[in-house]
């Protein structure tokens, strides 16, 4: 519920804001907006990140993994495959 709430927050406001003419916003309002995009931006690789470990749908392995893809390929492009091999390597060796 969280995820998709993020997931669609961030998706809206990516929309609502593309077009918007930042000439027109005071300057705490593109402050407040940029705050508010790093915060679902964040959110979006927290949801990979749980995804990752198969908590967001916990019986269902392949949603989880559909997720984590979604996620990471909107939080920055991330190839999936690579960044779950990475997650694991830094588990296995967290220093």
């Amino acid at each position: 519920m969280v995820s998709g709430s993020i997931l669609l927050t961030w998706w809206l406001s990516l929309l609502g804001l593309l077009p918007l003419d930042l000439g027109v916003c005071a300057p705490i309002e593109l402050i407040l907006l940029i705050l508010l995009r790093m915060f679902l931006h964040t959110g979006l690789f927290v949801i990979a990140h749980d995804a990752m470990h198969g908590n967001v749908f916990p019986s269902y392995p392949v949603e989880n993994r559909w997720l984590s893809q979604l996620a990471l390929g909107l939080y920055g492009f991330l190839p999936h495959q690579t960044a779950c091999g990475l997650h694991r390597r830094h588990h296995a060796y967290p220093a």
